[in-house]
């Protein structure tokens, strides 16, 4: 199984049966112009090689109608069945076909099993297994019991696990600096929770390479540099955190090792910084 970093919240991932590009979302804003990626209009769509579409939830940082719109060849698109299937109609509008999963329902292609499971109402998780491998998609999903957590891996142990690693939502007033940490020391916490049921060391911190763009929340960007801070908080706690850029992978095998091309912390900490840097 390969794991290919693409942007922000978005991979590709390719087993010996399929490849799944997931959340595809690589121009435009989000949120009403308040969001921005900090890697915009870099990669074309239509030059990624991929056997179906998944889209994890609504959130426009996620199912990206900019970035749909720009996909010149139909796709087969896993997704959520839900009551108004709102997406559903759109991506059929567009000429998709869309292949509706329950929640924990399991789909087959081949040896791998792909399941997704829906978390608070509207965010889901992808697990992918394919016999030897488990990879967990967490993605948003603000998984904060065990119970629950178990239930998704079904309870046995995952290999990886790719996460978001900070907050993307109200963090206070300009000028606080309480509750942008109390934030991101509860995104810290969740993943170590995760990782621990999991039985996981290895973690993917990503869909959170954006920035506030709006002239209300730009003031939020200033707590990107906590980065760092996390990923020390982290690795303390035992984790192999991994923070890639672009078109970075990953190669598991069925020992449970890793090998992920050029892998370097600090190169990809310093990229996304110099983005961050240019906002």
């Amino acid at each position: 199984m390969k794991i290919k970093f693409i942007n922000h919240s978005s991979l590709l991932i390719e087993t010996d049966s399929e490849s799944i590009l997931c959340d595809p979302w690589y121009e435009g804003t989000a949120f009403a112009n308040g969001w921005r990626l900090l890697l915009d209009n870099a990669i074309d769509i239509n030059e990624i090689n991929f056997d179906k579409l998944w889209i994890s939830h609504e959130h426009p940082d996620h199912f990206s109608v900019s970035t749909l719109k720009s996909l010149k060849k139909k796709k087969p698109v896993l997704y959520q069945k839900t009551k108004d299937r709102k997406v559903k109609q759109f991506l059929e509008s567009q000429g998709h076909r869309v292949i509706e999963i329950d929640s924990n329902e399991t789909y087959k292609k081949g040896s791998t099993e792909i399941s997704c499971i829906v978390t608070e109402g509207y965010d889901s998780c992808l697990l992918i297994d394919n016999g030897d491998l488990k990879f967990l998609n967490v993605n948003d999903s603000q998984l904060d019991k065990e119970a629950e957590i178990k239930k998704i891996t079904k309870y046995t142990p995952v290999d990886l696990i790719s996460i978001q690693f900070h907050y993307a939502n109200w963090a206070g007033n300009k000028g606080d600096e309480i509750i942008p940490e109390f934030k991101r020391q509860n995104a810290v916490n969740r993943i170590k929770k995760i990782c621990e049921v999991c039985e996981t060391c290895d973690v993917i911190l990503f869909a959170s390479f954006i920035y506030y763009a709006h002239e209300e929340n730009f003031y939020w960007n200033k707590s990107f540099s906590y980065i760092e801070r996390t990923i020390r908080e982290l690795e303390q706690a035992g984790l192999n955190v991994i923070l890639m850029k672009p078109d970075q992978e990953i190669q598991l095998n069925s020992s449970r090792e890793y090998k992920l091309t050029s892998k370097n912390n600090d190169n990809s900490l310093n990229y996304w910084k110099e983005k961050h840097q240019n906002i």
